[in-house]
């Protein structure tokens, strides 16, 4: 009686007036027990139904006032979808919902997830572009693979309050009471991940769907004959714990930090080949953040010694001096990374590199090779006419020569007129030439002999034949 009477106290702060509040109680909703029993996307049905119920004539005697008809105010029903929300929360959390909680807070905070899930609800709708993660192909790979993994894990929601599917495989099986106690969550997800129970019907059909998930990621690699043995069961908390604990064990562990460290111990920048700074840093960080996710962080004078070990640079010497002396730079690896970075870019922008040349060279060379091509009369784009073919003095398709507009037919019958005219030019040069440079034939000696034509008779013209002027008889 008490439950129902919070119940109803609670749909009145909602805003449902007596009529409407007696006919919900009349449908069988007394407490918020029987609200939570009635699946949530039904909840939209029953409104739809309710709202178009009318009091019959016969209900009313003929003295009496007419029975008010049942409303659903807009706002009051985006309320009373926030309150089952609520419900579903705490139910998930291992708490009783107590209607008299639901209050003005947790009102607001219900109402944005009951946004924020209708948002999600159309982006899938509009097309989904989630990615799938990998085949885990190796176990030196589960690093990146488990990353991926969850992120694609968390896009997977449940039926129950929309919690992302990825609560199922956390770390931690107990919740811890300092988290079910936090207000400080930045969204109702990250709230549900980390205090829902593991444990009961919802969560028993998640951790389904996560084996489901699952299985086709590891089933061609070497995780699964630790996934196989909860095949049956469909247990996916329980086959991904066995796969995590195969990957992430004592040896599994001390090999990945053997990795880290040889990242950073086999990182050379010489500011030679194609490894550039950005790749440098990256690398030291990569080592860095997987060193804290095994527990072993570096210390940070540690890091920079590191990072400036492996400069080889010559240009950057004088930047290393000038970290070794600086107490800051020393100490941070943020800030002395960043200093370099600074140098590197600068002296990028005040040096031309060889390659660059090479690439100016060869824009020229083009370039000169196009003023060729027009000077030996050969077409470009640019010679192209109205119909698209390049027009010359040269011989045409039929094809393309009947393509050809009658002005361009005239341009080509000029340019052919030129090429005789400058042909028959250059023919007439060269007979000249070759007239000149011909001797006549020797009158004959007192033998009767020809006098043999002189082998250097090209000294005839120029300097050559000056000379031989000026010897004497």
């Amino acid at each position: 009686m008490a439950e129902h009477r919070s119940f109803t106290a609670c749909l009145t702060r909602l805003g449902f007036d007596a009529p409407t509040r007696e006919l919900l109680d009349n449908q069988g909703i007394h407490t918020i027990h029987d609200l939570t029993d009635l699946p949530f996307p039904e909840i939209d049905k029953m409104i739809q139904h309710l709202s178009r119920w009318k009091p019959r004539a016969t209900d009313v005697e003929e003295d009496e006032d007419p029975v008010p008809t049942p409303t659903f105010p807009y706002l009051a029903v985006r309320k009373f979808k926030a309150l089952r929300s609520w419900a579903d929360y705490c139910i998930l959390r291992g708490d009783a919902p107590n209607p008299a909680h639901f209050d003005e807070r947790a009102t607001t905070r219900f109402l944005n997830r009951l946004t924020e899930l209708e948002e999600i609800d159309r982006a899938k709708k509009d097309g989904d572009d989630t990615k799938d993660p990998p085949k885990l192909a190796s176990m030196t790979g589960w690093p990146t693979w488990v990353e991926l993994f969850t992120t694609y894990l968390s896009q997977h929601r449940s039926v129950v309050a929309g919690t992302p599917l990825a609560y199922v495989i956390r770390d931690n099986d107990e919740v811890a009471p300092d988290d079910l106690a936090r207000n400080d969550w930045d969204s109702v997800d990250d709230d549900l991940v980390a205090t829902s129970i593991l444990e009961g019907e919802t969560f028993s059909r998640d951790s389904k769907r996560v084996f489901d998930i699952l299985k086709p990621f590891v089933m061609e690699g070497p995780g699964w004959p630790f996934v196989q043995p909860f095949n049956r069961r469909r247990d996916g908390r329980a086959a991904f714990k066995a796969l995590k604990s195969q990957a992430e064990g004592r040896s599994a562990i001390a090999t990945r930090k053997a990795k880290a460290y040889a990242m950073v111990t086999t990182a050379i920048f010489t500011g030679k080949g194609k490894f550039s700074f950005d790749q440098y840093v990256g690398r030291h960080q990569q080592a860095h953040n997987e060193l804290l996710f095994l527990e072993e962080p570096v210390a940070e004078t540690k890091k920079v010694t590191d990072f400036l070990a492996g400069i080889r640079d010559p240009k950057l010497e004088t930047a290393i001096q000038t970290c070794m002396g600086d107490e800051q730079k020393l100490t941070n690896f943020e800030v002395c990374q960043q200093y370099f970075k600074t140098i590197v870019e600068n002296t990028k922008t005040r040096t031309k590199s060889p390659s660059d040349i090479r690439e100016i060279a060869k824009v020229g060379i083009v370039k000169d090779k196009k003023k060729a091509k027009h000077k030996k009369g050969k077409s470009s784009d640019d010679d192209k006419s109205p119909s698209g073919i390049a027009i010359h003095s040269g011989q045409y398709s039929a094809k393309d020569y009947n393509k050809l507009k009658p002005f361009e037919k005239a341009k080509v019958k000029q340019l052919r007129e030129e090429a005789k005219k400058k042909e028959k030019k250059e023919k007439s040069e060269a007979r000249s030439v070759a007239a000149v440079t011909t001797q006549e034939d020797a009158p004959p000696d007192d033998e009767g002999k020809e006098t043999p034509v002189p082998s250097n008779a090209g000294k005839q013209f120029g300097r050559a034949a000056h000379v031989e002027q000026q010897k004497p008889a």
